[in-house]
């Protein structure tokens, strides 16, 4: 997710294969929040800063759930989201 019209992603992922049958590939994909999807938000009367965050928790929210690691759980919900947006 893109927070600001400046940023900047410099992608390098790196694979390491050491089968040769195998064949692999990898991808990146940046992008902003859906316009539409503020927008629905908005119109239910929900502020626009709310929905962008709303948005940004549910986004968040899917890598979270996603994480096995308890220390690193913590980690995350003790760390404040304007620590990097």
């Amino acid at each position: 997710i893109l927070l600001s019209n400046d940023a900047v992603i410099f992608a390098q992922p790196h694979l390491e294969i050491l089968i040769d049958e195998l064949e692999a590939s990898h991808g990146a994909t940046t992008g902003t929040l859906d316009d539409e999807q503020l927008l629905y938000l908005q119109s239910r009367g929900i502020s626009k800063d709310k929905a962008y965050s709303m948005l940004l928790d549910a986004f968040e929210a899917k890598i979270y759930n996603n994480i096995q690691d308890e220390q690193i759980k913590e980690f995350i919900l003790d760390y404040k989201r304007n620590n990097y947006v």
